[in-house]
């Protein structure tokens, strides 16, 4: 009786142990957050590579940069793929969409980044939430020349929103968005579960007459 009784301690132990590494293990897999690199996921329709006549040179986004929360990254080209914007291939850089709006000329340009990346907590927009309505965001372009916007306002998307907005405007003016991910990560989907948006609008130039 006594050897049964022993036996029967034993494997309730047993069991408790085993219970105990279940329940571990589960919320090890349901509160970590991986670092990884992930994709934008702002779904877009996709749309024509605006024509470039012969002999002209594209001027194109090279760098940005955003003072407040010390950024300068190099901009890379991005694309369109399954349903969503592309994402840039370095944690450093900034990917523009190159389909839709160079950054200064009239609609939305759209800059997009990872907010961390494969071995490393930090990526070109891993401080972007800091970004404060105000801030000046300037994009260098190929030609030299610099273009600077300025912060107007702020917003979070659920993952599978609808964000055409992002990439559109009819209001006849100059913006850049930058997009980055955003919210709590979901280690089931493996992504974070929404994305953020800092919306600008190009500076104008003031041409002031000088009165001699």
């Amino acid at each position: 009786n006594q050897i049964c009784y022993n036996k029967a301690v034993i494997n309730i132990i047993k069991s408790i142990v085993a219970f105990g590494f279940i329940l571990i293990f589960g919320f090890i897999l349901f509160t970590s957050k991986p670092v990884v690199a992930e994709p934008i996921e702002i779904h877009i329709k996709p749309a024509e590579e605006a024509v470039v006549a012969p002999g002209v040179e594209k001027i194109i986004p090279v760098e940005l940069s955003i003072e407040s929360i010390y950024i300068k990254a190099p901009i890379e080209l991005v694309g369109f793929s399954n349903g969503a914007m592309g994402v840039p291939t370095e944690a450093g850089n900034a990917g523009w969409y190159e389909f839709g709006t160079v950054p200064g000329e009239i609609g939305s340009a759209v800059l997009a980044g990872h907010v961390n990346w494969k071995d490393s907590p930090n990526a070109v927009f891993t401080n972007l939430k800091s970004v404060e309505v105000g801030d000046i965001v300037t994009v260098t372009m190929s030609d030299k020349k610099n273009v600077s916007f300025v912060v107007t306002h702020i917003k979070s998307y659920p993952l599978y929103a609808d964000a055409n907005e992002v990439f559109s405007s009819n209001d006849g003016l100059s913006h850049l968005n930058l997009v980055t991910c955003d919210g709590v990560w979901n280690s089931i989907i493996h992504s974070h579960e929404s994305r953020l948006v800092i919306f600008t609008e190009k500076i104008e130039e003031k041409n002031e007459m000088v009165i001699q």
